[in-house]
């Protein structure tokens, strides 16, 4: 069967690939792969809009997943270095380990700076913070939403105070 005539599947094939990765279907998912769909983690309860395609490639609950930001999880906020492409970026995990291993294997090697554990909401909160004051002075990311050049009007001394006063805000506030 071609890729494209298995997401026209049945109710039924769908239900199984759900099933498949612990998630039930709230709404109809036959319409559309690209369109998102009431979904439910068996085992937890969780809820969360999926699209048919990401179940069928047997992506399950995102919160019970061992990898992916958890707000509802302790994590940090950090700020990592490619000193061979001049870049910084800055980031939040639930798992400090893992993701600093991951951004090495991609050239960032320096970990320049990182918080200690807080609640995730302080966390995500610290980032938005953060991704602004450096939007402010005027830099704009060279990929994604948190990877920056370095260069005069922005320096890794200049985002890791911009970082660890948004740690320091998002505490107080909590």
């Amino acid at each position: 069967m071609c890729q494209a005539e298995s997401y026209r599947a049945p109710r039924e094939q769908r239900d199984e690939e759900a099933a498949k990765v612990g998630v039930r279907w709230i709404d109809d998912p036959t319409r559309s792969r690209h369109t998102p769909r009431a979904v439910e983690c068996v085992e937890c309860g969780h809820r969360w809009q999926a699209k048919p395609g990401n179940i069928q490639q047997e992506r399950g609950c995102p919160e019970c997943a061992s990898s992916g930001w958890k707000d509802a999880r302790p994590g940090v906020l950090y700020v990592v270095v490619n000193p061979d492409e001049g870049r910084v970026k800055i980031g939040k995990t639930n798992a400090p380990d893992s993701r600093m291993y991951i951004h090495g294997l991609a050239g960032f090697t320096d970990l320049v700076w990182m918080s200690d554990e807080a609640p995730g909401h302080e966390v995500s909160e610290a980032e938005r913070v953060a991704l602004a004051a450096i939007a402010k002075r005027g830099a704009e990311p060279v990929k994604g939403r948190e990877y920056f050049a370095l260069a005069p009007g922005l320096l890794v001394a200049d985002v890791v105070e911009i970082a660890s006063r948004a740690i320091g805000r998002a505490r107080a506030a909590a």
